[in-house]
């Protein structure tokens, strides 16, 4: 089984500061890759980003969007979290803000751990009071620490 807190560490957690947009996100989501991937270029996987954005929105609902793509140059899957207590447009159906944003990044070998870790995701955060309590957190830690608590619960 997947767990997400094998991809994910504590400093791959942020909470976003004041009002944000969906490009300023997915800059902070790079910046937080390239200090753990020095031989990605960060513009290759933004446009690998916003081609799939184009394609379908990767907003899943209840203020959750899952945005991933597959970047070679990577050694292993990674997992970035954000905490928007503001929120940010991602031009959801539902028309609601995006309070909590995951990106995943994966080699294109690990195309098979990358589908599993979207649906392990997906499946955590079905949980709508696990949500709530994500957004209510008030830093990284906090959320760090519901994040492993909700995944030693469906373990």
């Amino acid at each position: 089984m997947v767990h997400l807190t094998n991809y994910i560490t504590e400093d791959l957690v942020f909470v976003v500061q004041g009002p944000a947009d969906k490009h300023a996100l997915l800059q902070r989501f790079l910046n937080c890759v390239k200090q753990h991937f020095l031989g990605v270029k960060k513009k290759v996987i933004l446009e690998r980003l916003k081609e799939r954005e184009e394609r379908v929105s990767s907003v899943i609902g209840h203020g959750v969007a899952i945005t991933h793509t597959v970047v070679e140059g990577l050694e292993s899957t990674l997992c970035v979290l954000a905490q928007i207590p503001e929120g940010v447009d991602f031009k959801a159906i539902d028309e609601e803000p995006v309070n909590v944003a995951f990106m995943i990044l994966s080699p294109p070998e690990k195309l098979g751990e990358h589908i599993k870790l979207l649906s392990r995701i997906a499946r955590l955060v079905s949980n709508v009071s696990f949500i709530a309590r994500i957004s209510k957190a008030n830093n990284a830690r906090e959320v760090f620490a519901l994040i492993i608590e909700e995944d030693e619960r469906h373990a």
